[in-house]
């Protein structure tokens, strides 16, 4: 349907469909004319959202097994309908998740890295 974006065919003669130039957004995913644009824009979402589920229990003085938990229950499954959805993201994404995660983990630093953007 992409290519026939400027095309008079109709897909849905009992519904009103018409092509619009921005963002949609269906099922949690937001959708650009771009395909990288939709990429970047969903995935770099969850991360920062699992970014700071792990800066938030970072306060807390966690065994080694209780910050195993926190990172299985509550901050990956933010990724994985998005990451199960769309195209994997690129290798840097996810070399910069397992630090974090790494880091969470180990205390090798108290602070997480910021967000990405």
């Amino acid at each position: 349907m992409g290519t026939l974006k400027n095309s008079n065919v109709k897909y849905s003669c009992k519904h009103n469909f018409t092509w619009t130039s921005e963002n949609a957004t269906a099922i949690g995913i937001t959708f650009y004319n771009n395909h990288q644009d939709t990429l970047n824009y969903n995935i770099n979402k969850k991360i920062n959202n699992c970014h700071m589920t792990l800066k938030q229990w970072s306060h807390r003085k966690l065994t080694l097994m209780g910050k195993v938990t926190v990172v299985k229950s509550h901050a990956l499954p933010k990724l994985i309908y998005i990451l199960t959805v769309l195209q994997n993201p690129s290798t840097q994404i996810i070399e910069n998740l397992q630090r974090d995660i790494f880091k969470f983990i180990w205390n090798s630093n108290k602070k997480l890295m910021n967000p990405r953007k």
